[in-house]
This record gives structure tokens, C-alpha cells and sequence, in this order.
């Protein structure tokens, strides 16, 4: 596909496939569709820390390491004490302000929202400045939404027929395919200008995560709400046998 796709688009796809799985709306759709929550939460927070390792490794190996690629030694650093210290901090500090937060929780929903979005609005600023969606129009739109909604529902039918294959109980099932297709947009864009540093074309890069987040959302929502129905139904169909018995 490369004659057809922006070298940088390209790489924006790869990034995203690289990125790690989101801890907060893995864990809340598995709840919502019934799955095994406790899985979710190993599975989500173990992809969040191993990611921040990994991601860059991944991307290494497509743009290099050293001079005119990627300085693995110091990234990791960077990532380190962006993303790993304020988790372990946060863990640290929680039984002294835990509480308090948590009578505050709406504002900091809304507070972590808006760091997210200044960093997309930041990154797509830098691309406006040099010039990037000028030269490549805006047919790279079309085909980051066409390839976005390609890789996931790809991902979502694989996770599903594996998880099957494997004789996954439902609960487990649930969480293996939520958890497995999500992929960190709060995580991405910090990472990315950590990872890429100044690239002028940071917007294209990290266009394919910024469309593959609502759509995991919404696409998943979906499907949260089938895996629930279909949960009631079960149970409804058992207590009906049941009831007879008695």
C-alpha cells in the first residue's frame, strides 16, 4: 500500500497497532457487558506498563535507532518518568488522598479530558505550521478512517474467534476482546512527541489513533450492550429450567 498511503500515515498505523490497550474503558465496557472485570484490570494495566517499554522498541524497528532514528535510551527514560513514575506516585499517594478524589471525581474526568485534548489540538497546531495538510490533502482523512475501521474490525473478529477456538467462557471471552482491541489515545499522544520528537508531520502520525479512539468506543458500546442482552437471556432461559424443578 505504500504508492498509495503517505509514508507518514503508514507509520501512523503502524503507532497505532504498537500502542498499549486503555485501562479505563477496557475495564468499564467488561463491567457493562458482564465479562470478568478482574481480568480486564490485569490484562488493561499490564499492557499500559509493558507499553511504555515496548512501544517505542516497536517503532524502532521501523524508523531505526540511534542517529536519524530513534534514541532508545533516553525515550525510555522520558517515558519513564512521564507515564511509569506518576502511576507508581499515584499508587503511593493513594491511601493519603484517595478519598479525595474520589468526592472530586467529576472534575478530574474532565480535567484529564482536557489534557488530552490540548495535546491533539497541540500536535495538530505543529502540522497546520509546517505546512503538512497542504501538501497532502485531505484524501489522507478518508483513508485513516477507512483504515481505521478496517484494523479494528479485524482485531474484534480475530479476538472473537480465538478466544472461541479456545473455549473462553463468555466473562472471559468479553474481557479478552475488549481489552485486546483498545488502543490508548491518552497514552499515545504523550508517547508519540516523546517518540518522534519534533517531526513536523506528528499530526499525520498520530491521525489513525485520534479516528481509532471514538471508533473503538462506539463500535464496542455496541457490542457491550449485545454481550449484555445475550447475558440476560441465559440467565432468564435458566431460571425458567429451574423454576420447573422446584
Amino acid at each position: 500500500l505504500g504508492a498509495h498511503i503517505p509514508p507518514l500515515l503508514m507509520l501512523g498505523f503502524f503507532y497505532l497497532c504498537a500502542l498499549p490497550s486503555t485501562i479505563s474503558s477496557s475495564v468499564a465496557l467488561t463491567g457493562s457487558a458482564g465479562g470478568n472485570v478482574p481480568a480486564a484490570i490485569l490484562n488493561a494495566s499490564l499492557s499500559s506498563v509493558l507499553g511504555i517499554f515496548l512501544t517505542p522498541l516497536l517503532v524502532s524497528f521501523v524508523v531505526g535507532s540511534g542517529a536519524g532514528g530513534i534514541d532508545l535510551g533516553s525515550t525510555l527514560l522520558d517515558l519513564c518518568a512521564m507515564l511509569l513514575l506518576p502511576l507508581v506516585l499515584g499508587q503511593l499517594l493513594r491511601p493519603l488522598i484517595g478519598r479525595f478524589f474520589a468526592r472530586h471525581k467529576r472534575y478530574t474526568n474532565i480535567a484529564d479530558k482536557v489534557v488530552i485534548l490540548l495535546l491533539v489540538y497541540a500536535a495538530f497546531c505543529n502540522s497546520m505550521v509546517s505546512g503538512m495538510w497542504q501538501q497532502q490533502g485531505t484524501s489522507v482523512i478518508f483513508s485513516a478512517l477507512a483504515g481505521s475501521a478496517l484494523l479494528l474490525a479485524v482485531i474484534l473478529w480475530l479476538t472473537t474467534r480465538t478466544a472461541r477456538a479456545l473455549k473462553f467462557s463468555t466473562a472471559d471471552e468479553i474481557a479478552a476482546v475488549f481489552c485486546a482491541s483498545k488502543k490508548s489515545l491518552a497514552a499515545g499522544a504523550p508517547m508519540a512527541a516523546l517518540i518522534f520528537g519534533a517531526n513536523p508531520g506528528l499530526g499525520l502520525i498520530l491521525l489513525p489513533i485520534m479516528i481509532y479512539h471514538p471508533l473503538q468506543l462506539i463500535v464496542c458500546s455496541v457490542m457491550a450492550e449485545s454481550y449484555a442482552t445475550r447475558n440476560r437471556e441465559q440467565a432468564a432461559a435458566q431460571n425458567q429450567a429451574i423454576a420447573p424443578a422446584r
